[in-house]
């Protein structure tokens, strides 16, 4: 059994070792890649990132929304959204998940039915 074991583990070996490359690997990349990089890190920049909506419902109530949400977060950007038949106000502009969840946290205070959303850009 051990000297089976032995075999079995000597083959193994010898198998990897076998097939094992050595040198120098090129990669031949085309041109438009660099351009094609260049194109995706512009949507990136122009992708929405993450927002907070603290309201949704008729205009005249959304306006008021809004002029409370911007002064109360100054530092945020809060913007009207109509999607038929509604009127959505949404605050700032998250990169990331985790940074929109910090804020929601004191929006909540405030605005107790605010959540996270995702734009779609259109």
């Amino acid at each position: 059994m051990r000297l089976k074991n032995l075999l079995i583990t000597g083959l193994i070996f010898c198998s990897i070792c076998s097939f094992g490359q050595e040198g120098k690997i090129t990669i031949n990349r085309d041109v438009r890649i660099d351009t094609l990089l260049q194109l995706k890190g512009e949507i990136l920049k122009e992708d929405m990132g993450f927002q907070i909506q603290i309201f949704s419902g008729n205009r005249e109530s959304a306006f008021t929304v809004i002029a409370e949400a911007r002064a109360l977060y100054v530092s945020h950007e809060v913007t009207v959204q109509y999607q038929t038949p509604n009127y959505k106000v949404w605050i700032g502009k998250f990169q990331d998940r985790l940074s929109a969840d910090r804020f929601l946290i004191e929006v909540k205070k405030t605005y107790p039915n605010a959540f996270v959303l995702k734009p779609i850009n259109r």
